[in-house]
């Protein structure tokens, strides 16, 4: 029986489309296909196919999307990111380190992005990188309570009114406790604090307004808020008043009755003259036979004004009054100031040594009436 001898066949010289995409070796009996990177032999071990590496990884190209090329895979990176060199992954973009990332002011970066912001008392524009002064006082009118608000760039200042001042930022107003600063602001009452103010609360007798420093005295008497007499005087006095009954009246001011001077003798009348007592006061009138305003009284000298006063005799003066001194054959009146007597007849009579003497005269009721008399001469 004749052997014959088995040859090696070389596959890859035979055929040399094997292992496309690679490199063919021979081996005993068979070949193999060495692939370059990023590809692996075909499932019939015949060609080099390239590996999809993005499929076989869902980690890769983090931030960015996978994408596959012949022997390799490269990274297409999301907004705010950037390819490595070797383009297999992407990496942040610090995007303030450029031009401060087009803030006006402060930029911030962050994953994938930035964010701008502004300096206290600025906001943000809808371009969301320039700044604009906030104005405080027209977004916020009660920002300074107690004060007036000015935008200033940035931030605002208070000007505060009386009765507040301003914080050490002068971004606040505070009320100022006056009752605490001053503490003898309300004489005559006590301090209460309000804001922006303060109020006196007065003690009886005074009155205050809101912000006036002290309590003022009322005058009863002038406004009338007093209960004195009508016959009386008012007189004000520090927190109340005193009442006082007029001259010509007695009493504790609050009730005042008529004062009798002429009873009580403190009048001030001539003792010539009569006291005649009026509501609160009195009056001096000068008795007959005298004259004056009846504080000082003078006799009356009837003789010297009417020389003719007594007619039938001489007319002698006397305090308050005059008498008559009538001639022969005429005798005074009762009074004593009228001369109007009858004749005097005398009759003798020689036996019996005597004579009679009758007189004709009027008596009160002016009947005439004879008054004899027997005179006896003999011794």
């Amino acid at each position: 029986m004749m052997m014959k001898n088995c040859m090696d066949i070389d596959e890859c010289e035979r055929n040399p489309l094997l292992c496309r995409g690679g490199v063919c070796l021979n081996t005993e009996g068979s070949f193999k296909c060495e692939c370059p990177p990023g590809h692996e032999v075909a499932p019939d071990n015949s060609a080099c196919i390239d590996i999809n590496e993005c499929e076989l990884s869902a980690g890769l190209c983090a931030n960015g999307r996978c994408i596959n090329l012949i022997g390799r895979y490269q990274c297409a990176c999301d907004p705010g990111y950037k390819l490595t060199d070797d383009k297999l992954s992407c990496v942040d973009i610090d995007e303030c380190q450029f031009y401060n990332g087009g803030c006006d002011n402060f930029c911030t970066n962050s994953e994938g992005s930035y964010e701008c912001s502004c300096r206290e008392g600025f906001a943000l524009l809808p371009d969301h990188r320039t700044c604009t002064d906030i104005d405080e006082c027209e977004n916020n009118p009660n920002i300074c309570d107690g004060g007036q608000c000015t935008n200033i760039p940035g931030e605002y200042r208070c000007l505060c009114f009386d009765g507040y001042m301003a914080s050490d930022d002068m971004k606040t107003c505070l009320d100022v406790d006056e009752c605490e600063l001053h503490q003898n602001i309300c004489l005559s009452g006590s301090c209460e604090n309000t804001k922006g103010s303060f109020i006196c609360h007065c003690e009886p007798g005074y009155s205050g307004k809101k912000g006036i420093t002290g309590c003022t005295d009322i005058n009863e008497c002038e406004i009338g808020a007093h209960n004195c007499d009508r016959h009386a005087m008012c007189t004000n006095t520090p927190g109340s008043f005193k009442c006082a009954c007029n001259i010509g009246w007695v009493g504790n001011g609050v009730t005042c009755s008529d004062n009798d001077e002429c009873a009580n003798g403190t009048h001030s009348c001539s003792p010539h003259a009569d006291c005649k007592n009026t509501m609160g006061s009195y009056r001096c009138l000068c008795k007959e036979g005298y004259t004056g305003d009846g504080l000082v009284c003078t006799d009356v000298d009837e003789c010297s004004e009417n020389p003719n006063q007594c007619g039938n005799g001489q007319c002698l003066n006397s305090a308050g009054g005059y008498r008559c001194d009538c001639d022969m054959g005429f005798l005074p009146s009762v009074d004593g100031k009228v001369c109007d007597g009858k004749s005097v007849i005398i009759i003798t009579d020689e036996s019996t040594c005597s004579y009679k003497v009758i007189i004709g005269c009027h008596s009160l009721n002016d009947e005439e009436v004879l008054i004899s008399a027997v005179i006896p001469q003999c011794d």
